[in-house]
């Protein structure tokens, strides 16, 4: 969906699974010249990179809760940081998120 957008320059995805990134190929053996896929973590990414993005969406965790909200709030931190100036951030919630962690979860997004 995204590449499909007009003003969309290129995507870059960082994916941990490498079964999702066979199956990206199986189903588009010439890829796309705009969309860019790396193996690995993306919070080791968003260390290591010195790229700036217009928009960061995160989907690396299967639940919300006291377990995994650490880790999102350092993934939203440092994609924060690596935002263009109106850039945007969007996460993958999952709607049965209990209300306590819904609440924490929301209020990682809010502006500095």
């Amino acid at each position: 969906y995204i590449l499909t957008h007009p003003r969309t320059e290129y995507l870059t995805t960082i994916e941990q699974n490498p079964d999702v990134i066979n199956v990206f190929f199986k189903l588009n053996p010439d890829g796309y010249a705009k969309h860019k896929i790396i193996f690995g973590n993306g919070i080791d990414y968003l260390i290591a990179t010195e790229e700036t993005f217009d928009f960061i969406f995160l989907d690396f965790y299967s639940l919300i809760d006291e377990d995994t909200l650490p880790e999102i709030a350092l993934a939203v931190r440092l994609a924060k940081l690596k935002l263009n100036k109106e850039g945007k951030i969007v996460a993958w919630f999952d709607p049965f998120t209990p209300e306590e962690f819904a609440l924490s979860f929301f209020s990682l997004f809010e502006e500095d």
